[in-house]
């Protein structure tokens, strides 16, 4: 039996986020294809990746991205006016439904960076003019501290004490400063949702906790917060550090997570 496209009412989302925009989503259908037009514009310095999503109960759940398309969507999609052109026969079980409904989502593509120290790949991802590691440091230097289990540490990573945390990257990576986190808040507007585990900037904030040598629980907040080392020191000679995207400062010895910013 030949197939046959349902007539259907076409709903769009926009999506935004980071240092992105994708507005004026549009969608027409053309015989057996659905034609969705839409704006992205974003910083030059980011590699985006487009996928399409589809929702067909209007009930909030989208699946994709839909693999039947052609036109501006995958890697390195610039700033500019676009189409993505989705092919709905080739994907015949998302015939049904009364309300077809769009998202056009746009993420930073994630790099790759290779420690020969301990042969660990990292990933990386671009927010503004930074690159940043997009998974907590994990390099035994033999001073840092490890997480009981195993699971944890490979997820979390290590954490290290301020005066380890300072030279701790590999060659041509750095601990940031307190201004260069600062800057990666600018770079996303503030909007620190975007800073979360699987948030849409990439930069995935594991909730690491800390550890406290000389307390009883010693690990705290594992799996609640993000703690990172910065590199600063405030006036009165505290070490400064980024938890749960606000700057605190300590004098007592603590281990901390680290995320590497490329020199």
């Amino acid at each position: 039996m030949k197939k046959t496209l349902i007539t259907t009412t076409l709903l769009i989302v926009s999506f935004f986020s980071f240092s992105q925009s994708i507005t004026n989503v549009q969608a027409k259908q053309d015989n057996n294809n659905v034609i969705i037009s839409y704006n992205i514009q974003h910083s030059g310095t980011t590699n985006i990746n487009i996928g399409l999503y589809l929702s067909t109960n209007n009930d909030g759940v989208f699946i994709g991205p839909l693999k039947s398309v052609t036109g501006d969507f995958g890697s390195n999609i610039t700033t500019g006016s676009k189409t993505i052109t989705w092919n709905v026969l080739q994907d015949t079980n998302l015939l049904a439904g009364a309300n077809f409904v769009f998202r056009v989502k746009g993420q930073p593509a994630l790099g790759q960076f290779f420690d020969y120290r301990n042969e660990k790949t990292y990933k990386t991802v671009i927010i503004g003019n930074q690159t940043i590691f997009a998974e907590n440091l994990n390099y035994d230097d033999g001073t840092n501290w490890t997480y009981e289990n195993s699971k944890d540490l490979t997820k979390y990573g290590r954490l290290y004490n301020w005066e380890t945390a300072q030279d701790i990257c590999p060659t041509g990576w750095h601990l940031p400063s307190e201004f260069e986190f600062e800057t990666l808040l600018q770079n996303v507007n503030y909007n620190t949702e975007t800073l979360e585990p699987n948030g849409s900037s990439g930069f995935n904030a594991l909730k690491g906790g800390k550890y406290i040598p000389d307390s009883n629980l010693q690990y705290f907040s594992v799996g609640e917060k993000s703690s990172f080392w910065t590199s600063s020191v405030n006036e009165s000679g505290q070490k400064i550090y980024f938890e749960s995207f606000s700057f605190m400062s300590v004098t007592r010895e603590v281990g901390r997570s680290v995320r590497c910013f490329k020199n």
